[in-house]
């Protein structure tokens, strides 16, 4: 009984929310936006329902804004994905197209990182988890407010560059001069396509010396860090073994034959 009349409160609550004329006109006019008639009864009814939950979320005003950026879509993958798509949206405003247009993945970039990562995927597509690979999850409120074109060159350099310590220089040197710091660096583009980036060419595009006091303590670890991950353990600890190894097996070698020559002779080679 108490599960009947559940069902039956949900189904009614639904029903309310469908038949609000405020939600039906913000859904006709998301389909005028898109070009197109009408939608068939059962996608208009979700598209409704989607609108109906905006605006008890946000408001009235708050709903339209959310669907005059991002009109038919949004409403789609908001019937389809839930409300989260509709509070991404309304957190971050410039994301609400690509939300429309790939809510999985971009429910994924938040759930992965952040709204920041989302930010930044909005105005670079495919440049959240390229960001990652080169600086890990740690930059993206930085980089979400950068100039798209800055970005770009930033994401470029840092993967030619010759080790992870680069690019910490790399990232560090662009956060304090930005732009101008990139321009400088450009100057060098044939040279780094080419060869790579070390930290010598980024403290000439940088002109101070102030990078290198990064480097010291940061080496070490990620050097060896990177080398793991690329060569694998079982390569690694082969070259450790052999790095260690081979110099003791030679020094014991030298000293053996030393030790040959050094000693007397025995009695009976001395009676001979």
């Amino acid at each position: 009984m108490k599960s009947t009349l559940f069902f039956t409160l949900v189904l009614l609550s639904s029903s309310a929310l469908q038949a609000n004329p405020v939600a039906r006109k913000l859904v006709a006019q998301a389909i005028k936006q898109a070009g197109r008639e009408t939608l068939e009864a059962g996608a208009r009814d979700a598209a409704e329902h989607a609108a109906a939950t905006a605006i008890s979320k946000f408001g009235a005003a708050g709903a339209e804004e959310l669907v005059e950026r991002g009109g038919l879509e949004l409403l789609e993958a908001g019937a389809k994905h839930g409300d989260d798509i509709l509070k991404a949206a309304r957190r971050v405003p410039e994301a609400t197209r690509y939300l429309g247009a790939s809510p999985a993945e971009a429910l994924g970039l938040i759930t992965r990182y952040s709204d920041d990562a989302l930010r930044l995927e909005s105005r670079v597509p495919g440049m959240a988890e390229q960001a990652v690979a080169q600086f890990g999850r740690g930059e993206f409120a930085v980089l979400a407010k950068a100039p798209s074109s800055e970005i770009t060159q930033l994401v470029g350099y840092a993967s030619r560059a010759d080790s992870p310590a680069t690019r910490l220089v790399l990232l560090e040197s662009w956060k304090k001069n930005g732009a101008a710091f990139l321009r400088k660096l450009d100057q060098h583009k044939t040279l780094i396509l080419t060869g790579g980036l070390t930290v010598s060419m980024i403290k000439v595009a940088d002109g101070v010396e102030e990078g290198t006091r990064l480097l010291p303590h940061r080496i070490p670890t990620e050097a060896m860090t990177t080398f793991f991950s690329k060569a694998g353990t079982g390569v690694s600890m082969s070259l450790m073994l052999g790095s260690v190894t081979l110099p003791l097996a030679l020094f014991w070698l030298l000293r053996s034959r030393r030790l040959t020559h050094a000693r007397p002779p025995s009695s009976s080679q001395a009676s001979n």
